[in-house]
């Protein structure tokens, strides 16, 4: 499989990036330079990423709603979209986000709405709850003063965000050192105050998680209105979505033979995340390439049945061309073994650089 990604990846440079005059290093995306990077036995080094790069692709893809200008943005726009909810609605903007210039399109979804509005509630229900037995355990405890409990009560106030105290009140409690019953002459010989109120939800709170639910953001480098307009952005986002979600559930299938990894530190998990888009973004151009170079030539590769198809899937490229080994002999001669006559069909339908990987040495 090393064999199948190396030739892939290579590809994948040739369509979408310029490639260097080294062999050993090409710019793709964004970020400081790598001296070193391992990827399934494909190694560069002087591996950089600029944003300049990517600018010279066009793209479209939904906004994260992590970033704090998305959220800004929709609580915005969105009373205005929910207006009428028989309807999708959008609005778009334009943005300059991460130094590139950008198409925003704030789009609100009827039925996102109507999905939203169970998950919302539920989500409050056990927010309140949560909070409702933190406030009944300081109810709870005793305070030697008025002051100190309602700096308590404040601490525990500023705490909450999705609900709100009311009707808050300290009250008092008189005690007797001794075990007697009070009279009305008798004064208590200490005091003891308590918080008591009532835990309530915050609407403001719950209607902007709603609306942040029922609308979200994708985004486009495309500025020109005459190349596509804001109506066709929308329809590739939605036509070509499931096709980016099948994608990623495929990365995580455990049939995909990758390790599980454990990761804590949100850098890493965020360095994962654009690992895996990588792959995504191989898999897709070497899918890609495979099914163009089928229909050019009029070809066919089998598929699972053993049945011609023209339309094959990486993955079961990939699990077709499992098997295969590099013999080494005298550490510098190196055999290619268990190739068939439909994977070297394919590998000479696919170009020089597939056939050179799999050619070995002896």
């Amino acid at each position: 499989m090393g064999l199948v990604l190396q030739a892939a990846l290579c590809i994948l440079a040739q369509y979408f990036l310029k490639i260097n005059q080294r062999n050993d290093s090409f710019a793709l995306v964004s970020s400081p330079s790598i001296s070193t990077m391992t990827f399934w036995d494909v190694r560069w080094t002087q591996f950089s990423i600029t944003f300049k790069e990517i600018s010279k692709i066009w793209w479209i893809s939904r906004v994260p709603e992590t970033i704090n200008l998305t959220s800004d943005i929709i609580n915005a726009l969105a009373p205005d979209l929910i207006m009428q909810t028989e309807e999708p609605k959008f609005c778009s903007l334009g943005v300059v986000y991460g130094d590139v210039k950008q198409r925003w399109f704030v789009i609100y979804s009827p039925k996102a709405n109507q999905r939203a509005q169970k998950s919302v509630n539920k989500k409050i229900f056990d927010i309140t709850s949560k909070a409702q037995k933190s406030f009944y355990s300081i109810c709870k405890q005793s305070f030697a003063c008025e002051a100190d409990a309602r700096q308590v009560a404040k601490k525990f106030a500023e705490t909450l965000q999705a609900t709100t105290i009311n009707d808050m009140q300290i009250t008092t409690i008189g005690h007797f050192n001794r075990k007697w019953r009070a009279t009305q002459d008798r004064q208590p010989d200490y005091y003891t105050y308590h918080i008591t109120g009532t835990i309530a939800s915050t609407i403001a709170y719950r209607n902007n998680m709603l609306r942040r639910k029922s609308c979200f953001i994708i985004a486009t480098n495309q500025l020109d209105y005459s190349a596509i307009t804001d109506s066709e952005v929308i329809e590739i986002y939605t036509k070509d979505q499931q096709k980016v979600e099948r994608g990623f559930r495929f990365l995580k299938d455990p049939t995909f033979m990758a390790s599980t990894l454990f990761l804590k530190s949100p850098k890493r998990i965020m360095a994962l995340m654009m690992v895996m888009t990588l792959c995504l973004l191989v898999y897709s151009a070497l899918e890609l390439r495979i099914r163009r170079v089928l229909q050019a030539n009029k070809a066919t590769f089998i598929d699972q049945k053993g049945k011609p198809t023209a339309k094959p899937t990486a993955r079961w490229v990939f699990q077709f061309f499992d098997g295969i080994h590099i013999i080494i002999v005298g550490r510098k001669r190196e055999i290619i073994s268990n190739l068939n006559k439909i994977q070297l069909i394919l590998l000479e339908l696919l170009g020089k650089n597939y056939q050179e990987l799999y050619a070995g040495t002896g």
